[in-house]
């Protein structure tokens, strides 16, 4: 993550950060760790990135279910981008799908809305699991 803001002018990063930024991204379990979360929270300013935020199921993560049906949840995966990307694509937006019975994770979808509708082909870089893409959507 460190390279994001020397890749490309405009950035997009999405994935499983395996870290939480507060301690409402979590629930159940062991307390989790404030310098870790800031940790977090530097490096991603030092990017120079944002959170995207997200809609849908609040947590993307589930860990194991104990007896009497107590599990762990965790916001892990999120989408952040540079505020380049974010005035290139302002509408766009992140939504938590539903888990997959053979995954803990919830995938996440990240539209881009193009309220001008503008038929021009628009390019940006998504960088997934350490593979760096280049994606076209239409707007």
């Amino acid at each position: 993550m460190e390279q994001a803001a020397s890749i490309v002018p405009e950035h997009e990063q999405g994935g499983d950060f395996n870290d939480i930024l507060s301690a409402s991204d979590k629930r159940g379990g062991a307390k989790d760790s404030e310098k870790k979360r800031d940790v977090f929270r530097e490096r991603i300013e030092s990017c120079n990135l944002m959170d995207l935020g997200s809609s849908a199921h609040r947590y993307t993560w589930r860990g194991p279910i104990y007896q009497g049906g107590v599990g762990i949840y965790e916001r892990l995966d999120r989408a952040m981008s540079n505020d380049i990307w974010r005035l290139q694509f302002p509408n766009a937006s992140v939504k938590v799908l539903t888990r997959m019975e053979f995954s803990d994770h919830h995938p996440i979808l990240i539209s881009l809305k193009d309220e001008n509708n503008t038929r021009e082909a628009k390019r940006f870089h998504l960088r997934v699991l350490g593979f760096l893409r280049r994606i076209t959507t239409l707007g």
